[in-house]
């Protein structure tokens, strides 16, 4: 449960209390988080189109 509630933070863009990031690791961070949230909703359609 942990990790899962680890992962939701990171997507919805939760900061980390230990973490002294600069500038280039938030920049990171965020197109990280939109390229799991674009693959997700790429499976779902696919799941959907396959399903249908």
């Amino acid at each position: 449960m942990e990790i899962f509630k680890k992962f939701l933070n990171y997507l919805l863009f939760k900061k980390t209390s230990n973490s002294n990031s600069n500038l280039s690791m938030n920049l990171m961070n965020r197109s990280n988080t939109i390229s799991i949230i674009m693959f997700v909703l790429c499976m779902i359609i696919l799941i959907y189109k396959c399903v249908k």
